[in-house]
């Protein structure tokens, strides 16, 4: 009993993430399941005329008709968010230990950050020019049952945001977002501690990804 209860936890670690590269982060939301169909085109990117920082979904595979519907809810919400001033002074007065500064910030001031995150020049996998856009390649996929509480991950060697449907299913457009731009932080060279740690809130993807998430759920 001892060693089937070793190994069960030690599948459990494995499915969390890739290459450090993922999140735990959890989100209500609506009971309606979304069902997974074939690859289809991305959702319609509309100008909402925010300016600053442009949200692209670039592709979205997998996703039901309702799941795309939800991506583009999420994408219009993110895209007011970041754009926002309160976006603005949330980040650069982000504080961590009673400093302004983010935990595994890569050297950078949260001002740098800020200008890093509005510029959208991703470094994974290939460096991209600073197009003030943040590309997104987005993926439905199910987990196995001992990855049931992983959110979504990435890795350094694809574009492709991975967003579980343990999560996706459940999730409300605010909750996407802030996923959406917690791996998509990950893109621009920022990362976390794999395991929950009491710093890792402070890192880039999820002290920022949680401010997304509270400004998109006002849209």
């Amino acid at each position: 009993m001892k060693t089937v209860i070793i190994m069960l936890g030690m599948m459990s670690l494995i499915t969390e993430n890739s290459y450090g590269f993922g999140s735990r982060r959890s989100s209500g939301g609506s009971t309606t399941p979304s069902t997974p169909a074939p690859t289809q085109p991305a959702p319609p990117n509309s100008d909402i005329g925010t300016g600053g920082l442009k949200v692209v979904i670039r592709e979205s595979n997998r996703f039901s008709s309702s799941g795309l519907a939800l991506l583009e809810k999420a994408r219009v919400a993110l895209e007011k968010a970041v754009n926002s001033e309160e976006f603005k002074q949330k980040v650069l007065h982000f504080t961590y230990d009673g400093q302004e500064t983010y935990v595994q910030n890569n050297g950078l001031t949260n001002l740098q950050i800020y200008n890093k995150i509005m510029a959208g020049a991703e470094e994974f996998p290939s460096q991209t020019a600073a197009n003030n856009t943040m590309d997104l390649y987005t993926e439905y996929y199910t987990s196995s049952w001992f990855g049931r509480n992983v959110v979504g991950y990435t890795s350094p060697d694809t574009s492709t945001i991975f967003m579980n449907s343990y999560f996706f299913n459940y999730a409300t457009p605010d909750g996407v977002a802030g996923n959406m731009i917690h791996e998509w932080l990950h893109k621009l060279g920022f990362d976390h501690d794999y395991n929950s740690t009491a710093r890792r809130p402070a890192s880039v993807p999820y002290a920022v990804g949680y401010i997304a998430e509270e400004i998109a759920a006002k849209y």
